[in-house]
């Protein structure tokens, strides 16, 4: 129920903007704020996927003189989530975002240690951006109507 209201006062909002300003009709309102909501929760996932690159390229990084088949496993990871992140934004984007998680990342070991910080933080979001991408989208939906 909350969902609903959110959503419909988002839209009376743009609805009196848009009177006062003698703009777009009621369909052409409903539409852009839907876009504008799902643009936003793509970049926020968008976002969520560059620091799970940035998570799964450091345990790549961490594991790979231990457990070879671990490391590769993590690396391909990695990948799934820069492509992730790329096609929802773009290269340049990823590049920045990336840049950032990994530097975070690496002071949080420098200052705590140990992979298991990160996997912590990190591991369960990660796995299932990857694993379950559907329903990933599906939780950031609901997050997003419910705050």
């Amino acid at each position: 129920m909350r969902t609903l209201l959110v959503i419909i006062s988002l839209f009376f909002v743009q609805i009196e903007r848009s009177e006062a300003q003698g703009e777009q009709g009621i369909v052409e309102i409903y539409e852009r704020v839907a876009a504008e909501h799902i643009n936003a929760i793509l970049n926020n996932i968008s976002n969520e996927a560059s620091d799970c690159a940035a998570y799964f390229l450091s345990v790549a990084a961490l594991m790979d003189e231990r457990d070879k088949g671990t490391a590769a496993a993590y690396f391909a990871n990695a990948v799934l989530a820069q492509d992730l992140s790329i096609a929802l934004t773009d290269q340049e984007v990823y590049d920045a975002r990336l840049s950032i998680a990994l530097n975070e990342m690496k002071s949080t070991l420098d200052r705590r240690g140990g992979v298991s910080v990160l996997m912590d933080q990190y591991a369960a979001r990660c796995k299932e951006l990857i694993e379950q991408p559907q329903e990933h989208f599906t939780n950031w939906v609901r997050f997003s109507l419910n705050n």
